[in-house]
């Protein structure tokens, strides 16, 4: 492979990060309209507790944009990955009817999760509107990989568009013409939006399908067959990777049930984290770019970490800015649509979790190094240290020290990045002596 230069690299992210940074607009897109809207507290609280089910449930199937990203390279590889892939579409859409079973729900929130009794009913309501969000999701990670694969990124960003229209048409609608609950809106929007994108991604990857379809398989020497069960080993810890982080957010909204200032926090949360995820998504672009540019020697390492360097810090600096002025009350207050008892309770937060979106960076240049190395037993370990300081964290601050729920929040979720962040920097080192005394 011929080794990129910045300006290369640059283009090939651009396309992802754009599609990330569409992703994470719509968060705070959808909470500033639930915010306009009668029950701003419950609605947002509702709203921020059914997205959270809803993307854990989704988990499993988040890293299937990594698996066609990193094993898709023939026939065989797509049409296998391809059948795995609805395999495990059709079982995380049992497990979402499983969970807006009113019995279940109710002791999913209500027993275990302890929440307010007047938000468990219309966070029920919107959790049932996501049904068919996981499924979609799937569906459309996996087509995206493939473009991305073929080098189609732009493609990939095109699909977003039409997800945040699809969105907007769907929100706008409803606020102007229905007087149905903030909360229902907003898991309505999302829903629509993504069923739509999923749909124009797969149209859009046709030919990169058909490219795909034409190579017949031609094993190199010492390289085996893609079979389901070789699909699952790599792609099981990966699997495992996001489930245990996806469930980082039910954690801390249980946590968070149980702290000062409870309505406050669940409220509050999910605009901060959207706010926070958009400067996040550039990082989160950057493990497929890893995994594509390296080469397959690691050649490219070099070029790949200054990039990553450039990125964190531009990153770092424009939200220390906004933290710091002004700019960070108009965005909860104007923008937002918090009041401004919510606007206060977003600031320490905020400034808590500065670092985390030059952590993402970080920690998908690792990531992406040990996922092409096929070390994905590594990435699980970590998000299993990950999760382990999220929790260990909570539970001091909350419990030992009465924080208040979103502050102890914010500090776990920093914790727990800068751990593994160390952990996954330990493996690479391993990996790079191991890497060293084979070639010598």
């Amino acid at each position: 492979m011929k080794k990129p230069t910045l300006i290369e690299i640059l283009l090939f992210w651009m396309p992802l990060a754009a599609t990330w940074f569409m992703m994470s607009v719509e968060g705070p897109y959808i909470a500033a309209i639930v915010a306009r809207l009668p029950d701003t507290k419950i609605n947002l609280a509702a709203f921020g507790v059914a997205i959270s089910l809803a993307i854990f449930i989704e988990s499993p199937i988040i890293m299937m944009m990594t698996a066609a990203t990193t094993l898709i390279k023939d026939k065989l590889s797509y049409l296998r990955l391809r059948n795995f892939n609805i395999f495990l579409n059709a079982i995380i859409t049992i497990l979402m009817i499983i969970l807006v079973i009113e019995p279940v729900f109710y002791f999913i929130t209500k027993d275990l999760m302890q929440l307010p009794t007047n938000l468990i009913d219309i966070t029920r309501k919107s959790t049932l509107l996501f049904l068919p969000w996981p499924a979609a999701i799937g569906f459309r990670r996996f087509y995206q990989g493939v473009l991305i694969k073929y080098g189609e990124t732009r493609k990939v960003a095109y699909g977003t568009v039409t997800r945040l229209m699809g969105m907007s048409i769907t929100a706008f609608s409803l606020f102007f013409l229905t007087s149905v609950p903030g909360a229902l809106i907003g898991a309505m929007a999302l829903s629509v939006g993504v069923v739509i994108e999923s749909i124009v991604t797969w149209i859009m990857a046709h030919k990169a399908i058909h490219y795909y379809n034409g190579i017949e398989e031609d094993f190199k020497e010492g390289e085996e067959e893609i079979t389901y069960s070789s699909i699952w080993t790599f792609y099981f810890p990966l699997l495992l990777t996001s489930l245990i982080m996806m469930g980082a957010r039910p954690f801390i909204t249980f946590f968070m049930a149980r702290a000062a200032s409870p309505m406050e926090s669940l409220a509050v949360l999910p605009v901060v984290s959207f706010f926070v995820f958009m400067f996040r998504s550039t990082g989160m672009a950057y493990q497929e770019v890893v995994i594509t540019l390296l080469g397959d020697k690691r050649e490219n390492q070099g070029v790949i970490k200054k990039f990553a360097i450039y990125l964190g810090t531009v990153i770092s600096v424009v939200l220390l800015i906004i933290a710091v002025t002004p700019l960070a009350g108009i965005w909860f207050g104007t923008v937002s649509g918090l009041t401004k008892e919510l606007v206060e309770f977003a600031r320490l937060p905020l400034f808590i979790v500065l670092a985390i979106p030059a952590l993402e960076v970080l920690v998908n240049y690792q990531r992406g190094i040990i996922v092409h190395q096929r070390k994905t037993r590594t990435v699980t370990i970590g998000s299993i240290l990950e999760l382990s300081f999220i929790i260990l964290t909570a539970v001091v601050m909350i419990a030992g020290f009465d924080a208040v729920g979103v502050v102890a929040a914010a500090a776990s979720f920093l914790v727990g990045r800068i751990a593994v962040n160390i952990y996954y920097q330990i493996a690479l080192n391993k990996i790079n002596k191991t890497r060293e005394v084979a070639m010598n």
